[in-house]
């Protein structure tokens, strides 16, 4: 996959929002896992969103049990009960899954065929969706959590980017 950057990325996304994460869940669409993030819109910053203050964001990648029947082929060596009790954790577009109650910039495009018709998909590129600091700083949470730094650290943040300069960015790119 392409590593593309910020300026790159704004002119693709259809809504460019930031919005506090109500509740998550996971899905599979066919073979693939998929987080489904259910928002409340504190504020658009690029596309026409004016009627809806709360979204629901299909993100590629999540969590999954084994059981699946598109799973099941690839686990032969274990019982059913194995496989209803193993959880896959399939990661995509080196993301960690929003944390409910956090505020977050989501750049969205419109949905599959397979998704709500009145749902977004998080665009899957770098940058995609950054955490909103105490100080309107933005940081970009790569995968996996474990090993990624607080962000609270400011190496851990988008070149000290602020959600003003983001604002610019997206004028400057949309306009």
């Amino acid at each position: 996959m392409a590593s593309f950057v910020l300026e790159e990325v704004i002119p693709h996304a259809t809504a460019i929002v930031q919005a506090t994460v109500d509740n998550i869940e996971y899905t599979s669409i066919g073979a693939n896992a998929w987080t489904v993030i259910d928002a409340a819109v504190q504020d658009v910053l690029s596309g026409d969103l004016s009627d809806r203050s709360n979204i629901t964001i299909y993100a590629y990648g999540g969590k999954d049990v084994a059981a699946a029947e598109h799973n099941r082929e690839s686990y032969t060596d274990m019982t059913d009960e194995e496989l209803e009790n193993t959880i896959i954790r399939q990661a995509a577009d080196m993301q960690e899954s929003p944390l409910v109650g956090q505020q977050y910039i989501f750049f969205l495009g419109a949905p599959t065929d397979d998704m709500p018709a009145d749902a977004y998909e998080q665009l899957g590129w770098k940058f995609c969706q950054m955490l909103v600091g105490d100080d309107d700083t933005l940081y970009y949470l790569p995968y996996p959590a474990e090993n990624a730094l607080s962000p609270a650290d400011t190496a851990n943040d988008i070149a000290h980017i602020t959600l003003n300069d983001l604002r610019e960015l997206i004028h400057r790119y949309t306009s």
